[in-house]
């Protein structure tokens, strides 16, 4: 399915593929068209594992140069990614091509509403058909990747993927003339005006280069939920309004607020140009954070001091109590409104009370998801200075200044 194209061109961020999840959409999306046009396949067109040895610019360029229809997948990441606005130029040329030489523009570009981008849609692309408001509001809120994320918005999610892959089939219909292999290689980056004067992020990995000494904080984080599903949390409590069907969907600031914690924890990651993993409190935490270490990246969990009070959480969390790690945050979140507050405290108390020190960046009695999204903004902030102090610490320091920096004390806030 990820070889020669016959019918769509799957144009999308390197950046937003990270945790698998749209490469789970593509081969999804890829099924149901498929399934529509009775293709089994070679349906679409995506760059990942090209054979050894492929000229990207060649491979790619003639796939855009031939698909009948093109797929954006819109995200912040989408729209300052050079890669994505020279595959974007590329296929627009062949399309401006083709209403010159018919009189008629095609209509053969169905645009994915990923991650809500937070800079907005580019003016010079909004003359596009906007399909976000015809898959519902969380769509049109929180973009296709809340609704693979979110059990409870599983229907939504293959509501909206069937309405994705009839409008491709459909636009399908009226391609633009195939042209050949397309000019990647010195296509010019549609964006950039867009975003002027703001340059794009420098390239990474081989082509990357780095000024001499200079040091990258931390721009990947992993969410680890200290929550249980309702089922697990009913062996431990009675108010069970704020659980779904897992880890991932608990929500304790319903119903002022009914999205997931952790789904706006990422948000709160994206706002600061931050990747971001979810994943729920197992076995593997103390691993997970000293491989973060490793890598210089950052770890949050993100507690509900309820589930504290189940077994295998307590036995992880006490031996996380007599550690340390700069590159570790914990966010403790409470309903505003509760009468089992004080066996919580105590449930909370016996696992983490190492952490509430003030050497350690531990926020406690976060009640409304206002409070939360700013406490965790302050907490991703303080461990990304905490991580690059470590790496920086052993170079000469050329004039005298502080000796410690502020420590994140409370929802929001920071005590010096």
């Amino acid at each position: 399915m990820r070889g020669t194209v016959t019918h769509f061109f799957f144009s999308y961020a390197r950046d937003d593929a990270v945790d698998d999840h749209l490469y789970t959409f593509f081969d999804d999306l890829c099924l149901e068209v498929g399934t529509l046009i009775g293709q089994a396949k070679d349906v679409g067109f995506l760059d990942k594992n090209q054979p050894s040895g492929s000229d990207w610019a060649l491979t790619t360029g003639g796939a855009l140069g031939t698909c009948d229809v093109f797929v954006p997948v819109y995200s912040s990441h989408f729209f300052v990614s050079e890669y994505c606005g020279q595959e974007w130029h590329a296929f627009h040329t062949r399309v401006d091509a083709h209403e010159q030489a018919s009189g008629s523009r095609p209509l053969c570009v169905v645009p994915v509403w990923w991650v809500p981008p937070l800079a907005g849609v580019p003016g010079g692309i909004s003359w596009l058909q906007d399909t976000r408001d015809q898959f519902g509001r969380d769509y049109a809120k929180s973009g296709l990747r809340f609704l693979m994320r979110v059990t409870s918005r599983r229907t939504a999610y293959e509501e909206a993927l069937f309405g994705l892959a009839q409008r491709i089939v459909d636009a399908a219909k009226t391609p633009a003339s195939p042209s050949g292999v397309l000019d990647l290689a010195r296509a010019p980056n549609a964006f950039v005006p867009a975003f002027a004067p703001t340059p794009s992020p420098p390239p990474t990995g081989a082509r990357a280069t780095r000024a001499k000494g200079a040091v990258r904080g931390p721009r990947r984080v992993t969410f680890v939920v200290v929550a249980g599903g309702t089922e697990r949390m009913r062996m431990v409590r009675t108010v069970l309004e704020s659980y779904g069907e897992d880890w991932e969907d608990w929500r304790p600031y319903h119903p002022e607020t009914p999205d997931p914690l952790a789904l706006r924890a990422q948000g709160v990651a994206l706002a600061q140009n931050m990747l971001s993993w979810l994943q729920p409190l197992d076995d593997t935490l103390l691993d997970t954070i000293e491989a973060a270490r490793e890598r210089r990246e950052l770890v949050v969990l993100l507690v509900d001091p309820w589930a504290t009070g189940l077994e295998d959480y307590q036995r992880i969390l006490t031996r996380l109590n007599d550690r340390r790690y700069a590159n570790t945050a914990v966010v403790v979140s409470w309903e505003a409104l509760t009468t089992d507050r004080s066996a919580a405290e105590e449930m909370l108390d016996e696992c983490l009370s190492n952490w509430s020190g003030e050497k350690q960046v531990f926020l406690d009695n976060v009640q409304s998801m206002q409070e939360f999204e700013s406490a965790l903004a302050g907490a991703l902030d303080e461990i990304r200075r905490r991580v690059v102090r470590q790496a920086t610490k052993v170079r000469p320091v050329a004039e005298p200044g502080p000796s410690s920096r502020p420590v994140v004390a409370g929802p929001g806030g920071v005590t010096p």
